[in-house]
């Protein structure tokens, strides 16, 4: 479990880079394992007993860093996973498709000129 906890932490500060405000995500990933303790355990005594371990080195240093390297694939592993916005974005449509041949034949510059219609507004 004390593994398990600082597992947690480096995941939540992505190995330490972003410490503040991580508690209540590394709550959430302990919880993830242990749903039983959800009710029983707080941030705050997660946040604790990260504390703990590292100050009576319950984890040998070179256990830490194995978990860490662990943490750092895992990190790897999610951030080639994710899409890059622009990935995402649709590809601009092409000036040769036949609504756009359509358009320039009957002299409306864009398909939304030709869907504006004038508004006359009331005089008062």
């Amino acid at each position: 479990m004390n593994e398990h906890v600082m597992r947690c932490y480096y995941l939540s500060t992505k190995l330490e880079s972003q410490t503040v405000g991580y508690r209540s995500y590394m709550w959430r990933l302990f919880v993830q394992k242990y749903p039983d303790l959800a009710d029983k355990v707080t941030e705050q005594r997660v946040a604790d007993q990260k504390r703990v371990i590292l100050t009576t080195k319950n984890i040998t240093h070179v256990r830490l860093e194995q978990l860490k390297a662990e943490v750092a694939t895992e990190i790897k592993t999610d951030s080639d996973r994710t899409f890059n916005q622009e990935d995402l974005r649709p590809e601009s449509p092409k000036n040769d498709t036949p609504m756009h041949k359509l358009s320039a034949d009957m002299g409306i510059s864009s398909i939304s000129d030709s869907c504006i219609t004038p508004v006359e507004t009331a005089k008062s």
